[in-house]
C-alpha cells in the first residue's frame, strides 16, 4: 500500500514556477514525480493560486487547466467543520500558525501519513500519525 502524502502550497509554487538559478524548482518538480498519491487541500489550491497570480501573471485558462488537473490527478480535501476544529487543537497544542494549523489538521483528516512543507519543522510528529518532512532536505533532492 502506497503511503499518503499532503503536499502543501511551497512545494506547488517551487514546481509551477521555474525561477532561474533556484535549485528547489527541479528538486519540486522531481519529487512530485516520485510520489504514489498527492493529497491537497482546497486551502492549499487557494494558497497556490494566489500566488501564482502575484508572481506569474497567469491567465484564466491556465489556471483551469491547473484546478482541472489536481481535481483528476489528486485527492483534494475540502474544508469541513471537523478540521476547523482540529486545526484549533493543533494550533494551541503544536503553536503553529493559524493557516499551517489548517493544512495540518487537513492532512490529518485525509488519513496521510506524511506532510511534505518547506514552512513547518522537518521530522516533526503530529499526534503520533502525521510526519512533517522537508522536502528539500531530503540528500537526493539537493
Amino acid at each position: 500500500m502506497s503511503d499518503k502524502n499532503f503536499i502543501d502550497s511551497n512545494i506547488w509554487l517551487y514546481a509551477l514556477l521555474d525561477s532561474k538559478g533556484d535549485k528547489r524548482h527541479q528538486a519540486a518538480v522531481s519529487f512530485l514525480k516520485d510520489r504514489d498519491v498527492h493529497v491537497i487541500s482546497s486551502q492549499v489550491i487557494k494558497e497556490t493560486l494566489s500566488n501564482l497570480i502575484k508572481k506569474a501573471n497567469v491567465s484564466r485558462e491556465y489556471i483551469k487547466d491547473l484546478v482541472d488537473t489536481w481535481y483528476l490527478d489528486c485527492q483534494v480535501v475540502e474544508t469541513n467543520k471537523d478540521q476547523i476544529v482540529a486545526a484549533t487543537r493543533l494550533r494551541g497544542d503544536y503553536g503553529f500558525s493559524f493557516w499551517d494549523s489548517f493544512i495540518v489538521a487537513s492532512a490529518m483528516d485525509a488519513k496521510c501519513d506524511y506532510l511534505f512543507s518547506e514552512d513547518m519543522q522537518d521530522g516533526q510528529i503530529i499526534d503520533g500519525i502525521l510526519k512533517i518532512i522537508n522536502p528539500f532536505k531530503i540528500p537526493k533532492l539537493h
